[in-house]
């Protein structure tokens, strides 16, 4: 079964390099030196991992990680097609150990209905996944060709994810309300904004900024619903509100929660309790609560934010 799976994969990768493109693409713009050194620096390399302490790993996982003398950190540059004027930079961060991937984005691209140029200041992570990285062994001929290595010494990671576990960086109260008019423009997109509840108080809660994400969780207690924002940009960047199409997800804590993704394998409509916990901590316990009056919350400036694909 698996030989015929994999037959079928590359029989697929054949014939879709015989299809025509539908438009012209250009490859992503090569990493510089200055962008190997940022994406290798203990600094930036310790927001990652703060950002899986807090949103990815379990504690079977941590412990395992830790038990190493050092984290390792293969940075492998991707040369993907982009689209004309997108001078984009990705890189794959695998941690062999882990057996897990970071996709990281620096986006730099024109926002074609504006005109406008959507650029960020720093590598994000855009995707996390697991069971793609090489078996690693300690062996060094393992690591992906053209990968840069580095690491943070076990111990010392260990005592910066415990000493910053309550470090919470905040948005500021102007992209607060830019968060609160994407929420309510989100809610009366999908009718959620019935008489009952707009006469009723709103108590929201909102997770604290990640350095190393573009993205974040608005939990609305009294309906029970999870709103996911992300942005290609910096979220507490001003522009981004301006110029940029956000990803937005709706999640109905009643309706969308599983033990499992194997229950609804292939739909991208449900989270797994692990998941729900996740954020139900970083906003409930590390996040903003934030009471608003419901005139406010119903008369709201629209913004221009999207919903994701939901199968």
């Amino acid at each position: 079964m698996k030989l015929l799976r994999t037959a079928g994969l590359v029989l697929l990768l054949t014939l879709a390099g015989l299809l025509p493109a539908c438009r012209t693409t250009a490859p992503t713009s090569p990493l510089t030196p200055s962008d190997l050194s940022d994406l290798t620096q203990t600094s930036y390399l310790q927001m990652v991992m703060r950002y899986l302490y807090r949103w990815q790993l379990d504690q079977s996982e941590f412990e395992a990680l830790v038990s190493h003398k050092n984290i390792i950190f293969w940075v492998h540059p991707l040369n993907l097609k982009l689209d004309p004027g997108d001078h984009s930079k990705f890189a794959d961060i695998l941690l062999p150990q882990l057996n897990m991937t970071l996709r990281v984005k620096k986006a730099d691209y024109m926002i074609a209905e504006t005109g406008e140029v959507a650029k960020s200041k720093r590598f994000k992570i855009v995707s996390v996944s697991r069971g793609e990285v090489p078996w690693y062994r300690e062996i060094p001929w393992f690591k992906p060709h053209g990968s840069t290595e580095a690491t943070l010494d076990s111990r010392e990671t260990v005592d910066f994810l415990f000493q910053t576990r309550w470090q919470l960086d905040y948005f500021d109260p102007t992209i607060v309300q830019h968060l609160i008019v994407a929420a309510r423009e989100q809610a009366a997109k999908e009718g959620l904004l019935d008489t009952n509840a707009l006469n009723a108080q709103r108590l929201i809660c909102i997770a604290p900024v990640s350095p190393a994400a573009n993205e974040t969780w608005v939990l609305w207690e009294i309906r029970r619903k999870l709103f996911y924002i992300s942005s290609d940009i910096d979220l507490e960047d001003p522009a981004v509100w301006k110029y940029q199409t956000l990803t937005f997800r709706t999640f109905d804590l009643r309706q969308q929660v599983v033990v499992a993704h194997e229950e609804a394998s292939g739909s991208n409509f449900y989270l797994t309790r692990h998941q729900v916990s996740r954020v139900l901590f970083n906003c409930i316990v590390l996040g903003q609560r934030i009471d608003i009056p419901p005139n406010s919350f119903t008369n709201a400036t629209p913004t221009n934010s999207v919903s994701g694909p939901i199968k």
